[in-house]
């Protein structure tokens, strides 16, 4: 088993931030129905969501978890049931992707609802990554 050092995790955290905090805007995340497609695959299904992360988008590094600020809050483009996430940075340039779950499920990303309607308000409260 591997077991980095905390300052190689928290390089790895500060990577991710950089690449969201590239670019003029910001990172974006755009939520997606199923089916999930490999990374740098185009999604076959639609964008359920798009929200614009804060620039600089870093609220705190500690111990190996990386939490950034909230996005501010958008409308849903699509009614569909949200599957996965996919994070871009603020060039435009796919970082990673994210499973989506209801809160107290293993995914990733957790929203209190997974079932979105096309207008209504999409809000994601906390984003978190745990570097083990």
């Amino acid at each position: 088993m591997i077991v980095l050092a905390e300052s190689l995790r928290h390089a790895r955290l500060r990577a991710i931030t950089t690449a969201l905090d590239s670019g003029a805007q910001g990172g974006q995340i755009r939520v997606y129905a199923a089916p999930q497609v490999p990374l740098y695959a185009t999604p076959g299904a639609a964008t359920l969501a798009e929200l614009h992360l804060p620039n600089p988008c870093t609220l705190s590094l500690a111990t190996g978890l990386l939490t950034l600020k909230a996005p501010p809050e958008r409308l849903c483009l699509q009614t569909g049931i949200a599957h996965w996430a996919r994070l871009l940075g603020g060039d435009g340039h796919t970082l990673l992707d994210l499973d989506i779950g209801l809160v107290g499920s293993e995914a990733e990303l957790q929203l209190d609802r997974i079932d979105l309607l096309a207008g209504a308000a999409v809000r994601i409260t906390s984003l978190a990554f745990y570097e083990p």
